[in-house]
């Protein structure tokens, strides 16, 4: 397992026994143990356990991946990567994820058909203005924009599907 803290991963080893998890920290050798026979789980988010005798809680947010975990701990977000042993031997020569700035996108809220689309590139569009139409589930939705600016390409057009976070418009 790896935790992310900044732009360094902090490395640990688990190795389950018995329904205790023996967590060690690889960077100094400190190990703990986390107890799973009493492992609760609350309102499908909150998860309590036992460290070092510890009682402790964390809300679990969400996972991006099949590796990645998001969750809350004493206020502060968290993300860690579980690694099987391949992976982690290997996890080190992989390209980091690419960071994609979003802020100039439209992206699809929700997978569904187009029905219209009110721009066109080159448009100066003000905020508030409609973009285009989904429809999802019977129910037409109106995409409006959220910033003032100019189209730079539309990639959809009336009557195509379109999946949840596809890029759709970008503004220049």
């Amino acid at each position: 397992m790896s935790f992310k803290g900044g732009e360094k991963d902090h490395d640990y080893k688990i190795v389950r026994a018995a329904g205790v998890f023996e967590i060690t920290d690889l960077a100094d050798n400190k190990t703990s143990k986390v107890n799973a026979t009493n492992f609760d789980f609350d309102y499908a988010s909150l998860l309590r356990f036992d460290v070092d005798g510890q009682r402790r809680l964390i809300q679990f947010d969400e996972t991006r991946n099949e590796i990645n975990l998001h969750f809350l701990m004493k206020g502060s977000e968290v993300e860690i990567a579980v690694y099987d042993e391949a992976q982690f031997k290997l996890k080190d020569f992989m390209a980091p994820p690419k960071k994609v700035d979003y802020a100039k996108s439209v992206l699809s809220p929700m997978p569904g058909a187009i029905v219209s689309v009110s721009v066109e590139p080159g448009q100066i569009v003000s905020e508030g203005q409609e973009l285009f139409v989904i429809e999802a589930m019977k129910m037409q939705n109106i995409i409006k924009s959220q910033v003032e600016g100019k189209i730079k390409k539309v990639n959809v057009k009336a009557g195509v599907s379109v999946s949840v976070d596809q890029l759709l418009i970008e503004f220049e």
